[in-house]
């Protein structure tokens, strides 16, 4: 199995790169909206190997740990809430270990399949799934490196908050909080850009994740700048309100069960819809970004055997 994942990993170059424009905003959503035709059958396959587990990690939730958190809302009982909450903290971290090894395999999936099929490569999703454990390796090394530098920039903006606090008024920390709280998160909607084509670069090419995989897509940014930060609005803006009712839909126990299966189901579906649509976009947007510095515009999945290009999609 193991010569088998290398041998589908290897650069995969694209041809007639000279035809991908440099795209702005619009034309970056435009282009990732029309993307899934050019290999709907890949990107079909993606959408419900995504959907999948997805699915059935929310609907095991909502069995799991649902009457758990109802059992703690309603119980009276202090040390009986205690045991069960302590039950419930366990579950749920269980719970989300496993949510982020399925983010990472659909991150890989998406971006991989994405990059591909904008590049004119007919691949199909056995190949996919040989080339995913080489590049989700990269890939969790680097989000681990994005997980430690939000925390660390949440921490520092929470702290300066937290001085204004202690040196001034109620009203006048109210105030500051805004003044803080707003540039900084008019910031870190940049950096989210900084950050996902981090993402990118670790599955699309080879021996460079981590700090690396940051720091070129920091330069690779350069220029482009005010899109990145566009489009991380746009699909925030998009994005966000679904991923809420998500995890709210997820976690509410005042529903009947049949009732939360099938919002839960649904919920699941247009989740599954929009992270895979902005993980198009931010693949299509590094794209981008390589053309409009110049650069050649290619995939590295690997090393060991070259994928052949069937026929080049226009």
């Amino acid at each position: 199995m193991t010569n088998a994942r290398e041998a589908m990993a290897k650069r995969v170059l694209p041809e007639g790169n000279d035809s991908f424009p440099v795209l702005d905003v619009t034309g970056v959503m435009r282009e990732a909206i029309k993307l899934p035709s050019k290999n709907w059958k890949l990107m079909t396959s993606v959408t419900l190997l995504l959907l999948l587990p997805y699915s059935i990690l929310a609907l095991l939730h909502s069995v799991i740990a649902g009457p758990l958190i109802e059992v703690v809302e309603d119980s009276k009982d202090d040390s009986r809430v205690q045991k069960d909450f302590r039950v419930l903290i366990g579950v749920e971290v269980s719970f989300f270990v496993i949510f982020c090894f399925i983010s990472l395999f659909g991150i890989s999936a998406a971006i991989g399949s994405s990059a591909l099929t904008y590049l004119g490569k007919n691949v199909t999703l056995k190949e996919l799934l040989l080339i995913i454990p080489v590049t989700w390796k990269r890939l969790m090394i680097t989000a681990l490196f994005v997980t430690l530098l939000t925390v660390a920039y949440v921490f520092l903006i929470l702290l300066v908050i937290g001085a204004f606090a202690l040196v001034t008024t109620t009203g006048a920390s109210v105030a500051l909080r805004a003044i803080v709280g707003f540039p900084a998160t008019l910031f870190y909607l940049y950096m989210a850009a900084v950050f996902m084509l981090g993402l990118v670069i670790s599955v699309v090419e080879e021996d460079c994740y981590g700090i690396k995989a940051l720091g070129k897509a920091r330069d690779l940014i350069r220029g482009s700048k005010i899109q990145g930060f566009c489009i991380t609005l746009l699909l925030e803006l998009l994005t966000g309100p679904i991923s809420f009712l998500f995890i709210l839909i997820t976690f509410d126990d005042d529903l009947e069960f049949m009732a939360q299966m099938a919002f839960v189901s649904v919920a699941a579906v247009v989740f599954c819809i929009a992270r895979l649509f902005a993980l198009v976009v931010y693949t299509v947007f590094y794209c981008g970004c390589k053309k409009s510095h110049g650069e050649e515009v290619h995939v590295e999945l690997g090393s060991g055997y070259r994928l052949v290009p069937n026929n080049c999609l226009s």
